[in-house]
């Protein structure tokens, strides 16, 4: 009976004292599970609170670089369908002597010829947009706006032309649109850009 009983004891002490194999495998792998899973948490966590931080930076900076264009406000001199200047001619004039020449040949047609409207060209500058001579009336050019891309360091003159819509009436007679502008004297290269 004594015997009987120390090998029960002996049994049970067995099952208490030595844990299986797969007990201690699956525990250790179980920790090891649970110490990865956290870890990616805890990155998660650190990652979501790093964009969340640094996403209006992210959105001020692509704000900033798409909007790189100061406006310029600007002075309309001549603005019309009649000129002179015949050809299809886009000008920047920061001269006297060429303000003069362009001048006589835009007022060519009026009798008698007009004086040209004063600049200072210390301070200012001139910017010229001819559309051509066209066979009837209905056409029209402008400059709609002047700007400067700082990202491209250069200046851009916006020309919205028109023509008549098919069918329309107009005046059966040659017309040459024009504008001509002036502005404070921006030297940077300009490049005239058409909508």
């Amino acid at each position: 009976m004594a015997k009987e009983q120390q090998r029960v004891n002996t049994t049970s002490r067995a099952r208490l004292d030595l844990p299986s194999p797969v007990y201690e495998s699956f525990s250790f792998h179980h920790g090891a599970a649970l110490r990865a899973l956290i870890t990616i948490i805890h990155k998660a966590i650190f990652l979501i609170s790093f964009a969340s931080l640094c996403l209006p930076l992210f959105v001020g900076c692509s704000a900033a670089a798409s909007n790189t264009a100061t406006e310029y406000s600007f002075v309309t001199l001549a603005k019309g369908s009649q000129s002179g200047v015949r050809e299809r001619k886009f000008v920047v004039i920061k001269s006297e002597s060429d303000w003069q020449a362009l001048w006589a040949s835009h007022s060519s047609l009026s009798i008698p010829p007009q004086k040209p409207p004063l600049v200072d060209f210390r301070t200012e500058m001139i910017v010229a947009v001819f559309a051509g001579e066209k066979s009837t009336g209905g056409y029209s050019i402008e400059i709609t706006r002047v700007q400067e891309d700082t990202f491209k360091h250069a200046l851009e003159v916006i020309v919205h032309e028109s023509k008549p819509p098919p069918g329309a009436m107009v005046i059966q007679a040659l017309s040459q649109p024009y504008h001509i502008i002036k502005l404070t004297r921006i030297e940077l290269p300009v490049s005239f850009v058409f909508q």
